[in-house]
């Protein structure tokens, strides 16, 4: 079995809607049987942008949405994992860690 796995940047990225948001290809990888999308989110508005871009306009099953906490390093991480935990908790998102970060902190290379 195939799957997919997409990371769609958030405004929280900086980068500009049109493009990060590419519709046509958003809505194409929804249309496989095996995909999610998973954000990396850092403060509480972020769950609106996911609900009305992603969830809802796709409509999308809750199982098919991934959050992890933004930051480039543990200290970061540290700020934002329980804002990104009770997010995935109270809506029904799967969460998942940036191990590498969690595990080498700042460390390229490995």
């Amino acid at each position: 079995m195939s799957q997919i796995n997409s990371s769609p940047k958030l405004s929280n990225s900086g980068e500009p809607f049109k493009k990060r948001h590419k519709e046509a290809n958003l809505k194409r990888l929804t249309e496989h049987e095996n995909f999610f999308f998973k954000f990396v989110v850092n403060r509480e508005q972020d769950l609106k942008e996911i609900k009305e871009d992603f969830l809802h306009k796709f409509n999308l099953d809750r199982k098919n949405i991934y959050v992890m906490p933004a930051g480039e390093d543990q200290s970061e991480l540290n700020e934002t994992r329980d804002i990104v935990a009770n997010i995935a908790k109270e809506n029904y998102f799967t969460y998942t860690e940036r191990q590498h970060i969690v595990i080498w902190n700042k460390k390229t290379g490995v």
